[in-house]
């Protein structure tokens, strides 16, 4: 007896010792990953996206593929994360990343920020003004993480499905006192040879001769991009031939299938315009060719704007594409686990998401998302009310899956289609009765069907703005631990020009 116990104590203490061995090394390995630099940073950026947006897209991806096969597995193995695993099979590509933290989007003076003032902090480390972009509180320009990495030596990229001249890729790429000169925006990416360029946007690089532009001077922009040598898609007419485009070292690229925003994901046309996966896909192409290594920013710029119009299904479906962006760069970082750093942040939250929706002050806890599958087109872009009322009970059934209205519901569209026929669609939805908000660009009809169809899946919104939500930060790889516990967004900038080992401001 007093052997075996002996043994016993004998194996404890190997035990022991083989596992205080293995976390000092572990701990080693952890402090010399910590020390290394990467040469390849995606930084990922959902406008307008919480943890609400990003949970709602993961449970309606798990409800659209409960029978389906888990094909990203079958593509990457085992060694895609936990995809093996039954329980992450439909996990988003954000939510399986190993580290995860959150950050404050305060602005210098408000509580509740704008997107030039988060997207600002996030590239540069400063707080700003409201429509600032990267500028400080005395006018002076800041450096971004992004133009710093560019002055290191590595290729630089910025990816937008909204203009992209827009406060996000601007903050990273530019420095301008108000985020509404566009036009200055697209010169400054010229003089800084932002290596490569995609999103929407075509007018503010287009001659103020021409019926589509928004200059007011007759500057050609992209045949002045075209004269420092770059691979110049003006349009959705030469998407085939930015799809065929095959990069070589040295090459830089600009590319505007829109004049305005690229569509949302459930309006996209394929054949027109890429994916935001696919526009990251092609920037890795181009950028990883640098032997300085690179640094792209991609944004998901529309998430903010469904979610500004309160309609939840093309909230859902732009975050879901954002997150195959996401995909795409973890697809890379598994060829170069040692060098790869991927960020995915929000900027701050739009809308005042909430994933339970009641009528009236009923108690109950009940979502339901049989409804949004329905729906196969925006609020905004796919569906326009022109005053013939058969035509909209007819677009309400194909597009949005509503064949029947309650009394409630059709009283409401009735009284946004009277508003709007008499006062036209800029209209003010609280002229009904106030049900909700409204955002200034959409119309008291749309606005009407974006929340029967929300209340239907009883999904609430508080706002037709933004949001001072805390946000969730997801990092993975070479640095990715430092990313973690509760941080201000000025952090993110900050502990990214440290891993790079640059100077900001």
């Amino acid at each position: 007896m007093f052997k075996k116990i002996r043994k016993r104590k004998i194996y404890s203490r190997m035990i022991m010792t083989v596992l205080i061995a293995m976390l000092l090394a572990g701990s080693v390995l952890a402090a010399g990953t910590e020390a290394e630099n990467p040469k390849y940073i995606f930084f990922l950026i959902g406008d307008g996206m919480s943890s609400s947006q990003a949970t709602l897209a993961e449970y309606y991806n798990q409800f659209e593929n409960l029978e389906e096969v888990n094909h990203d597995y079958e593509e990457y193995g085992e060694s895609f994360i936990d995809l093996k695993a039954e329980e992450h099979s439909d996990r988003l590509m954000m939510h399986r990343l190993d580290h995860a933290g959150s950050t404050r989007t305060t602005g210098s003076f408000t509580l509740v920020p704008g997107s030039a003032q988060t997207a600002t902090a996030l590239a540069t480390g400063v707080k700003t003004d409201r429509d600032t972009i990267a500028l400080d509180l005395n006018d002076k320009p800041l450096k971004s993480v992004l133009i710093a990495a560019k002055d290191k030596g590595m290729a630089t990229g910025l990816v937008s499905t909204a203009r992209i001249t827009h406060a996000t890729p601007a903050s990273f790429g530019s420095n301008v006192p108000d985020r509404g000169m566009e036009n200055e925006i697209a010169v400054q990416y010229l003089e800084n040879e932002i290596d490569y360029l995609v999103g929407g946007g075509a007018r503010h690089f287009l001659p103020g001769n021409n019926d589509n532009s928004k200059r007011e001077d007759n500057r050609n922009l992209f045949e002045e991009f075209a004269d420092k040598g770059y691979q110049v898609f003006e349009s959705s007419d030469q998407t085939a031939a930015f799809r065929d485009y095959t990069p070589q070292a040295g090459d830089q690229v600009i590319y505007t299938p829109t004049m305005s925003h690229v569509s949302y994901e459930i309006d996209r046309d394929n054949k027109l315009v890429p994916s935001i996966a696919e526009m990251t896909a092609k920037g890795i192409e181009l950028l990883k060719q640098d032997n300085e290594g690179f640094f792209m920013m991609i944004e998901g710029g529309r998430i903010d704007h469904a979610a500004h119009d309160n309609d939840v299904a093309t909230t859902i479906h732009d975050t879901l594409a954002f997150d195959d962006a996401v995909k795409t760069a973890y697809k890379f970082y598994l060829e170069h686990p040692n060098e790869t750093l991927i960020i995915v942040a929000g900027d701050h939250e739009t809308g005042g998401l909430g994933l339970n929706s009641s009528e009236g002050m009923e108690y109950d806890y009940f979502m339901d998302l049989a409804p949004i599958r329905e729906v196969k087109a925006s609020i905004e872009e796919g569906f326009e009310y022109t005053g013939d009322r058969e035509q909209l009970y007819t677009d309400l059934k194909e597009d949005f899956g509503i064949a029947e209205l309650t009394e409630r519901e059709k009283e409401l569209l009735e009284n946004a289609m009277d508003l709007q026929d008499a006062k036209g669609r800029g209209a003010d939805v609280d002229e009904i009765n106030g049900y909700w908000p409204q955002a200034t660009w959409i119309s008291p009809v749309q606005s009407t069907i974006a929340h029967i169809t929300s209340r239907r899946s009883r999904i609430g919104w508080t706002s037709s703005a933004h949001t001072g939500q805390i946000i969730p930060i997801r990092t993975h790889g070479v640095g990715a631990a430092r990313y973690t516990g509760s941080m201000d967004n000025t952090d993110v900038a900050k502990i990214t020009a440290e891993l790079l080992e640059v100077e900001l401001n």
